[in-house]
């Protein structure tokens, strides 16, 4: 399913408006789905596997790094609206 996860909690709790700290496996289980599928649909299938790769390996071209940046940020925006979604239905 997913084998490197684009950011953790820190990561979310620094740039997405969350309104207090959650559980540690659940917020890490919505990033893993976040990414899995909101991501993976953004980027392609391709292109996703790559970059997944790609950090696994830690050969990151400059320019993917960039890209990186980019959807890490789209990946903690998508998680916090998962979670906002996730707490006010529980």
């Amino acid at each position: 399913m997913v084998d490197i996860l684009f950011i953790d909690d820190n990561y979310l709790y620094k740039n997405a408006p969350l309104p207090n700290k959650m559980d540690r496996a659940n917020v890490l289980s919505v990033i893993q789905i976040e990414q899995f599928t909101t991501i993976q649909d953004v980027l392609g299938t391709c292109l996703y596997e790559h970059l997944e790769a790609a950090m696994l390996a830690q050969t990151l071209t400059a320019d993917e790094e960039e890209l990186i940046k980019l959807v890490k940020y789209l990946l903690a925006l998508h998680t916090a609206r998962a979670l906002v979604i996730f707490t006010r239905t529980a």
